[in-house]
């Protein structure tokens, strides 16, 4: 079985965690949703995405809902990195924004993220201070050893 693990991350967690993936998944192929081409996606069995979560939505879902037509009859898995407990009501309101029809097909996990301030613009710097008025760094990437197939 052949993997495509894309990811799109925006201050680095979600590359960390895609990186794991890469190095613990047999003929697996890392690749940023910037450098990826559609047309690849014949390639493989298994389609692993990764996303940051960005005020309240997944960074990666429209391209998941631009490809699914695609990779419907693939082994669909999507990981989102926040900082939000999973179980916390904005999590599943995230995670509810994800169309039923895919939504019911694919494995979902929400993992921790990171918080680094310094490199918040303004606006990012004002929502953060809601939340903390420091770091955070909860990035744990054994959350995501349920996608790697023990053989």
């Amino acid at each position: 079985m052949k993997t495509l693990i894309l990811y799109k991350s925006k201050y680095g967690s979600t590359k960390q965690y895609a990186e794991y993936l890469n190095q613990n998944i047999k003929n697996s192929d890392l690749v940023s949703i910037e450098d990826f081409k559609k047309d690849c996606l014949n390639e493989y069995d298994s389609i692993i995405l990764g996303s940051s979560t960005y005020m309240g939505q997944i960074q990666i879902l429209k391209e998941l809902i631009d490809m699914w037509e695609s990779i419907k009859e693939k082994k669909v898995s999507l990981f989102a990195v926040g900082l939000i407990d999973p179980d916390a009501q904005g999590s599943q309101i995230t995670y509810n924004n994800i169309p039923d029809n895919i939504r019911g097909q694919i494995k979902y996990i929400k993992v921790p993220g990171r918080l680094n301030l310094r490199k918040l613009n303004i606006f990012e710097k004002l929502v953060a201070k809601a939340m903390t008025s420091v770091d955070v760094d909860t990035v744990d990437v054994t959350k995501l050893d349920s996608f790697i197939d023990k053989d």
